[in-house]
C-alpha cells in the first residue's frame, strides 16, 4: 500500500531531474561562453575515465555486493542483453524499412538505436532519490553497484564486442569517393601539365626602342629575368604563362595548382601530446578558395618561392587571397573564427590526418573514443598464432580489459563475492579477521581512498555532458528525416519503458528478483535516452575540413530530442513504478 500520495511522488520524481539538468546546465553555459575549452573539457573526461569512475565502481561494487546478489547480477546481465536486443531490432527496422536514413549515417543511427546513457543519468537519480521515504541510502548505494553492472554490459558490447565500428561504416564509402576524386583530379592536372608544356608561347610584341634586348634579340623584362634566375622550370613557365597569356584566370588557376602539387607531395605531419596541431595552425590548412587550394599550401609555398621570385610570386599570392576573400565574402579571421566556432570538437577528437595520429591503441582503449577497426585488426600482430589463426578480434577483447574500469570492475567482483577478501576491506559480520589498531579491517583504507575519489563522478559527468550538448550544432537537416528521429524518440522513451516493465514484472513474478531496488535500477535502464559518448566515436571519424557534417548534424538532432523529451518522460516513468508497481 502506498504511503504517499501521487502529488508525493511525482515531488519525488521531478527532483532528481531537476538536480542532474541544472548540473547539464553548469557544462552547457561553460561551453557556449567559452570557459571550458574543448581540450580542457576532454582532460576532464579522461580524468573521470582514468580515476572517478573506477573508484566509484571499486567502493560501490566492493561495499554493497555480495555472494548473495550472484543471482541477481546474472538476471540483470540478461536484462541487459534483452534490452539491447529489443533495442537492436527496432533500430533496424526503422533504419532499413520505416522511415527514411541518410545512407551515410544507417550505422550511426543503428548505434543511437541500441546504445543508451547507461551511467551518469541513473547513478545521479538513484543518489538523489535514495535517503528519503522511497528507498533508504543502503538501497541506494546498492542501487549505484547494480547499474555499475549495466555499464559493464554497455562497455562490453560497445567496445569489447566492436559495435564502434558501426560508426566507423559511415566514413568508409566517404572516404573512398574522396580517394577516387583525389586520384581524378592528380591525373587531370597530370593532363594539364602536359599540355601546357607542349603548347608554344605566344609571341611578343614589338618592343620599343628603349628597351634592353638579350643576346638572342629578346627583350629583357621582369618575368624574363626571373625565369634565368630561378631553379625551377616548370615554375619558371607557369609564370612567364601568367603574364603573357590574355586569360589571366586561367593561368592563375594553373599556379595555384602548380603550388598545391608542389607542397602536397612533402606535407608535413604535426607532432603533439595527441598528434594534434594548435588551432592557429590548422586554420592555416582550410580550403580557402572554389579551386580547392588551402591558404596553409599556399602560406608555404609564398615561403619557399619568395627566396627566388620576391616580387612576383608575392604580389600574385596577395592578389590570389584578396580575391577570394572579395568573392567569398569573408576574410582569413572570419574563417579561423568559424573554424573555431564550429570544428573545436571534431579537430580535438578527429582521427584524420594530421590529427591524432600518435595515439596508441592503450591510449585508445583507456579514452575509448579514438578507437577504429584498425586497432582490431592490429592487437596481437606481432603474436604469429595470432596471425595464423586470425585471433585479433580476441586479442582486442582481453585489450579492453586492460582499461582502468575493467580491472576495478573484475577486482572488485573478486573481492565482493569471496567473502574472506571482503572482509579485509569491509565488516560483513560472516567472516571474523584481525581488525586494524582503528577497528577497521586491515585494507579499510583502500576503500576510503575510492569512497573519496569518486565523488567527483557523477557532478563531473553530467557538466561535461551538458557541455558536449552545447557544442552540438546543426548545420542542415536531411529531408526526410524528422520521421525516423520521431520514430526512435518515441520507441526509445515511451514503448521500450513499457517493455522493460513488462520484463521486470515477469522477471518479479518468477520470482528471480525479489528486492525493490533491482527491480527499479532495471525498469530505469529501459527509459534512458542514447549514449552521448556515441558523438566522440562521430568525432574521432570526421574530417575537420570536410564540406559536410551530416553524420554529426544527424546525431545532434538525435540526442538534443531525446534529452528535451526526457524532462517529461522520466518522472512519469518514475511515478507509475513507484506507485503502481512497487507500491511504495
Amino acid at each position: 500500500m502506498s504511503v504517499l500520495p501521487l502529488g508525493g511522488f511525482i515531488y519525488a520524481a521531478v527532483k532528481p531531474i531537476i538536480r542532474i539538468y541544472l548540473l547539464m546546465a553548469t557544462g552547457y553555459f561553460l561551453a557556449k561562453y567559452d570557459l571550458m575549452s574543448v581540450e580542457s573539457a576532454r582532460a576532464v573526461s579522461d580524468l573521470i575515465l582514468m580515476v572517478f569512475m573506477p573508484a566509484l565502481t571499486f567502493a560501490k561494487v566492493v561495499t554493497n555486493l555480495d555472494i548473495r546478489d550472484i543471482k541477481t547480477i546474472g538476471v540483470i546481465i540478461l536484462t541487459a542483453v534483452l534490452m539491447y536486443s529489443a533495442s537492436a531490432a527496432f533500430a533496424f527496422v526503422n533504419v532499413f524499412f520505416l522511415t527514411p536514413v541518410p545512407k551515410r549515417w544507417r550505422g550511426g543511427a543503428l548505434s543511437a538505436g541500441i546504445m543508451q546513457n547507461a551511467g551518469d543519468l541513473p547513478i545521479a537519480y538513484l543518489q538523489n532519490i535514495a535517503g528519503g521515504l522511497i528507498f533508504t541510502e543502503d538501497e541506494g548505494d546498492k542501487g549505484v553497484a547494480y547499474v555499475i553492472i549495466f555499464l559493464a554490459v554497455y562497455v562490453v558490447v560497445q567496445f569489447n564486442c566492436g559495435l564502434f565500428q558501426l560508426v566507423e561504416y559511415d566514413f568508409k564509402k566517404e572516404a573512398e569517393d574522396l580517394e577516387r576524386e583525389a586520384a581524378e583530379s592528380a591525373r587531370a592536372h597530370e593532363k594539364e601539365l602536359q599540355e601546357e608544356k607542349s603548347t608554344p608561347h605566344l609571341q611578343t610584341p614589338p618592343t620599343p626602342h628603349n628597351e634592353a634586348l638579350d643576346a638572342t634579340g629578346v627583350p629583357i623584362s621582369p618575368t624574363s629575368t626571373l625565369s634565368s634566375n630561378g631553379d625551377d622550370d616548370d615554375d619558371s613557365m607557369s609564370i612567364q604563362t601568367s603574364e603573357l597569356d590574355p586569360r589571366p584566370l586561367h593561368s592563375n588557376e594553373l599556379v595555384a595548382r602548380k603550388l598545391h602539387s608542389n607542397v602536397s607531395t612533402a606535407t608535413s605531419r604535426v607532432p603533439s601530446a595527441r598528434g594534434r596541431p594548435s588551432a592557429d595552425s590548422y586554420s592555416n590548412n582550410r580550403a580557402f578558395s572554389p579551386g580547392g587550394i588551402s591558404s596553409g599550401t599556399v602560406g608555404r609555398s609564398a615561403q619557399s618561392i619568395s627566396h627566388r621570385r620576391p616580387s612576383v610570386s608575392s604580389t600574385f599570392l596577395s592578389a590570389v587571397m584578396s580575391n577570394t576573400s572579395r568573392r567569398t565574402g569573408t576574410s582569413m579571421d572570419d574563417r579561423h573564427s568559424q573554424f573555431n566556432d564550429d570544428d573545436d570538437l571534431v579537430r580535438e577528437y578527429s582521427r584524420a590526418e594530421p590529427f591524432n595520429q600518435n595515439i596508441t591503441t592503450i591510449a585508445s582503449m583507456v579514452t575509448q573514443s579514438n578507437l577504429t577497426k584498425k586497432d582490431i585488426l592490429e592487437s596481437g600482430k606481432s603474436i604469429s598464432f595470432v596471425q595464423k589463426y586470425h585471433l585479433h578480434a580476441l586479442v582486442f577483447v582481453l585489450k579492453n580489459f586492460q582499461t582502468p574500469n575493467s580491472i576495478a570492475l573484475v577486482s572488485s567482483l573478486i573481492i565482493a563475492l569471496i567473502p574472506w577478501l571482503k572482509a579485509l576491506f569491509v565488516n560483513t559480520g560472516s567472516v571474523t579477521l584481525s581488525q586494524a589498531p582503528d577497528d577497521n579491517p586491515a585494507l579499510s583504507f583502500i576503500l576510503d581512498y575510492a569512497t573519496y575519489a569518486s565523488a567527483p563522478c557523477v557532478p563531473l559527468g553530467l557538466i561535461m555532458l551538458g557541455a558536449t550538448i552545447a557544442r552540438l550544432k546543426i548545420k542542415s537537416i536531411p529531408k526526410g528525416f524528422w520521421k525516423c528521429l520521431t520514430a526512435h524518440t518515441l520507441f526509445r522513451l515511451c514503448v521500450l519503458p513499457i517493455i522493460g516493465i513488462a520484463w521486470v514484472g515477469k522477471l518479479s513474478r518468477m520470482k528471480w528478483i525479489t528486492d525493490d531496488i533491482s527491480k527499479f535500477v532495471s525498469m530505469l535502464q529501459f527509459g534512458l535516452p542514447s549514449a552521448t559518448v556515441q558523438v566522440y566515436l562521430t568525432a574521432s571519424n570526421m574530417r575537420a575540413d570536410s564540406p559536410s557534417h551530416l553524420q554529426m548534424d544527424c546525431l545532434a538532432l538525435y540526442i538534443i530530442a531525446q534529452y528535451s523529451m526526457l524532462v517529461v518522460s522520466m518522472p512519469i516513468l518514475v511515478t507509475y513504478v513507484l506507485k503502481d508497481v512497487l507500491h511504495k
